[in-house]
């Protein structure tokens, strides 16, 4: 007499949908904050790609780049923040370059398959149909076709 309460279809597949939108929601979000970051990013590198004069007297390690100090006018080395843009564009890339190679065309084969089974129906019927338009124009083979 205790058996488990079964959850109604319905339920199971609104529960799917809504999974479903809230993944491409959250995806839709990190990309447009990986893309204004990365604008970010080189908005702040062309604004320093002329740090002045002081600059030519300063010689800086190789992973830090020469900025005018602006109080002071002194040329100081300081991080490079194209590093910080070339790691935005990788993390973008990836981000959305593999869905679109792997997630994409999976989740269309799967919709296709199993999540429109009105649309495989009628894309059998139709292909049927122009097998037998193509048997028939040919003159039928001599032998006799069964719908």
């Amino acid at each position: 007499d205790l058996e488990p309460r079964r959850v109604p279809k319905l339920w199971e597949r609104v529960g799917k949908v809504v999974a479903g939108v809230l993944f491409v929601v959250g995806y839709a979000v990190l990309v447009a904050f990986l893309s204004f970051e990365l604008a970010a990013s080189k908005a702040q590198v062309t604004s320093q790609e002329k740090p002045g004069p002081a600059c030519d007297k300063v010689i800086c390690p190789i992973d830090t780049k020469c900025l005018t100090d602006g109080e002071s006018g002194r040329g100081r080395c300081g991080s490079n923040v194209s590093q910080n843009m070339q790691t935005m564009e990788l993390l973008l890339g990836i981000v959305v370059g593999f869905p679109m190679v792997v997630c994409v065309p999976c989740s269309m084969h799967w919709m296709l398959q199993t999540g429109l089974p009105r649309f495989q129906r009628w894309q059998a019927e139709r292909s049927r149909q122009q097998r037998l338009r193509g048997v028939a124009s040919s003159g039928g083979g001599g032998g006799s076709v069964a719908p």
